[in-house]
C-alpha cells in the first residue's frame, strides 16, 4: 500500500512539474503562432483591399481601352476624342480613391505616369504625340492610339497588378 500511496506522489508530482514546465513554453509558443497568424491575417485584408481599388481603378479604363484597341484596327476616331475631359475626371476620380494604396515611393512615379497620360492624348507638350506629315490621318491615329495604350498598360503593370 505504501509503495502505492508513494507512486500516487510521485505521478502527481511528475503531472505538476511537467505542466509547471511544459505550461510556459506552450505559452510561448502559442503566443508566437497566434501573433504569426494575426500578421499573416492582416497581410491578406490589406493584399484584398489593395487588389480591390486596382480593380476599380482599372475599371476607369475599360470604355478607353475598348475604343483605342479598335482605334489601332482602323483608325477612324482622333485620340482627343476618346480621352476627353469628361473621361478624364472619371479616370482621376478612379485614381484618388486609389492612390492611399501605394506607397510614398510608388505613388511618385505614379503621379508622373498618371501626367504623361493625360498629356498623351495631346499633339504637343512635354509628352503629347507629334503627328507624322509621312502618314495618312488613319495612319496617325492607329499610332496615336496605341501611344495612348502603351501608358495605360504601363499604370496595369507598373502600379494596378494584382497582388
Amino acid at each position: 500500500m505504501t509503495d502505492t500511496i508513494i507512486g500516487a506522489f510521485i505521478g502527481v508530482g511528475g503531472a505538476i512539474i511537467g505542466a509547471t514546465i511544459a505550461g510556459p513554453i506552450a505559452y510561448c509558443f502559442s503566443k508566437k503562432l497566434i501573433t504569426i497568424t494575426h500578421k499573416n491575417d492582416i497581410d491578406l485584408m490589406q493584399r484584398q483591399e489593395f487588389n480591390k481599388a486596382a480593380a476599380a481603378f482599372r475599371v476607369a479604363f475599360v470604355d478607353v481601352i475598348y475604343i483605342l484597341r479598335a482605334n489601332v484596327r482602323d483608325g477612324t476616331k482622333p485620340v482627343t476624342r476618346v480621352i476627353t475631359t469628361e473621361v478624364v475626371d472619371v479616370q482621376e476620380k478612379a485614381k484618388i480613391i486609389f492612390e492611399p494604396f501605394l506607397s510614398k515611393e510608388k505613388l511618385v512615379g505614379f503621379n508622373n505616369a498618371w501626367e504623361e497620360y493625360v498629356e498623351c492624348n495631346h499633339t504637343h507638350g512635354k509628352y503629347g504625340y507629334t503627328y507624322s506629315n509621312d502618314r495618312t490621318c488613319d495612319e496617325d491615329n492607329k499610332a496615336h492610339s496605341q501611344y495612348c495604350l502603351e501608358h495605360i498598360y504601363y499604370f496595369f503593370d507598373n502600379y494596378a497588378k494584382p497582388k
